[in-house]
C-alpha cells in the first residue's frame, strides 16, 4: 500500500509540474503593422517627360517610428503619364499630373502627387552651361557674386539629375537677387542673367 500510495504521489507531483510548465509558457505577440506609409521622390513632384524618379515608400508605425521589412505595393493613377515599376521607379511619358500610391498590409497606403512636363532639359543644360553666363557671374562684386554662383551651379546641377523643381528655383533666386540689387553694375549683370533664366524657363514647359 505505502508503495501504491508513493507512486500515486509522484505521478500527480509529475502532473502539476507538467500543467505549471504549461501555464507559464508565453506566446511572442505579432510585430505591430504599419499606421500610415510616407512617400517621397528623389527629385521632387516635377519630372521631365521621359526621365524617371526613384520613389521611396517608409511605413510608420502608431508612433511615428519606422518600421523594417514592410513590402510595399505601387501603383498609379494613369500608366500613359506616369507609370511605376514594382521597385518605385517612376517614369514620366506623357505631360500631366497623377497620383502614385505605396499599399502595404493589404489596406495601409500612402500617396505623392507628381507632375510630368515637357521640359527640353538638352536645351536647359546648354544654357545654364553657356560660359558667357559663368562670365556673368564671376563678374559681379564681391557681395553678390557668392549668392548669384550658388543659384546658378544649382540651375546646372539639377539639370544634369533631371530635377526640375531645382532648376525652377534656381530661376526664381536669380530673379529675386536681380530685383533687389542696389548697385548699378550687379543690377545690370544680374539683369543679363535673368534673361537667360527667361529663356530656360520657357524650355521647361511648365
Amino acid at each position: 500500500m505505502r508503495g501504491g500510495r508513493a507512486v500515486g504521489t509522484w505521478q500527480r507531483l509529475a502532473a502539476g509540474v507538467v500543467v505549471a510548465v504549461g501555464c507559464g509558457e508565453t506566446t511572442e505577440p505579432p510585430p505591430p503593422g504599419p499606421a500610415t506609409i510616407a512617400v517621397a521622390s528623389a527629385i521632387d513632384s516635377l519630372v521631365a517627360v521621359g526621365r524617371t524618379a526613384q520613389l521611396a515608400a517608409t511605413a510608420l508605425d502608431e508612433s511615428g517610428d519606422p518600421l523594417t521589412g514592410v513590402t510595399f505595393t505601387w501603383t498609379t493613377s494613369n500608366d500613359a503619364v506616369i507609370s511605376v515599376s514594382t521597385a518605385g521607379l517612376a517614369t514620366a511619358n506623357g505631360p500631366g499630373a497623377v497620383t502614385v500610391t505605396a499599399t502595404a498590409d493589404g489596406d495601409v497606403t500612402g500617396t505623392i502627387r507628381l507632375r510630368a512636363v515637357p521640359a527640353d532639359l538638352a536645351a536647359v543644360a546648354t544654357l545654364s552651361g553657356d560660359p558667357f553666363g559663368g562670365a556673368v557671374v564671376n563678374a559681379l562684386s564681391t557681395g553678390a557674386r557668392g549668392a548669384a554662383q550658388t543659384a546658378w551651379g544649382q540651375c546646372a546641377s539639377g539639370t544634369a539629375a533631371g530635377n526640375v523643381v531645382d532648376v525652377v528655383e534656381c530661376l526664381d533666386d536669380l530673379g529675386s537677387q536681380a530685383a533687389a540689387a542696389a548697385d548699378p553694375v550687379d543690377k545690370t549683370l544680374l539683369a543679363v542673367l535673368a534673361l537667360f533664366a527667361d529663356q530656360i524657363r520657357q524650355r521647361l514647359g511648365l
